[in-house]
């Protein structure tokens, strides 16, 4: 090869790195300061509370936003993976307490109930709750059906994942505690 070449290809490549480490400094400010990308793409939203995953010149961004509360972001290069771990519901963690307002059957296995939380605060208001055959429902520590859960009942949901980002919350019940209250 000329030398000339070798010189155009060297400069190119130089420009190019410059330019990739530029917008991503420019990105990466951006959005850890609350603002919006300017020089990458969204390539991906996921469906766990609204996770973005931005792709620029040699590098991608993951703003995460899940419905379990994770608001981390990752920076890396193309080969960076969305961490499905962060997207994950705590076991152990009630995510919804409440009244139950109604009940619907679906179909043979599957219910749809309507909570109206009672927590001060709550992160989630109300609710669509689907009880399916996976479903492990509890009353007393002692497992129970379905025919223990009545309207006006008091119990504590723990979601499933994924999780739609309707309002109300429509979401599928890993577990639910029937709480009979101490009269």
């Amino acid at each position: 090869m000329k030398r000339e070449t070798v010189r155009k290809i060297l400069t190119t490549t130089i420009i190019i790195l410059l330019v990739g480490f530029t917008f991503f400094f420019m990105d990466m400010n951006f959005i850890m300061n609350g603002k919006e990308v300017r020089f990458c793409i969204n390539t991906n939203t996921y469906q766990d509370g609204g996770s973005k995953e931005y792709t620029g010149l040699g590098y991608k961004i993951i703003k995460y936003n899940t419905i379990a509360g994770n608001t981390d972001i990752s920076f890396g290069t193309w080969f960076l993976k969305y961490d499905t771990n962060k997207a994950k519901l705590p076991e152990n963690k009630i995510n919804l307490k409440g009244k139950v307002k109604s009940i619907n059957k679906i179909d043979e296995n599957t219910y749809s109930l309507f909570i109206d939380s009672t927590q001060k605060g709550a992160e989630v208001n109300n609710a669509y709750v689907n009880i399916n055959t996976n479903t492990v429902i509890m009353k007393n520590k002692l497992k129970a059906q379905i025919e223990d859960i009545g309207v006006d009942c008091d119990v504590e949901v723990y979601f499933s994942y994924p999780i739609s980002k309707a309002y109300p919350l429509n979401v599928n019940a890993r577990k639910i505690n029937v709480v009979e209250k101490i009269r």
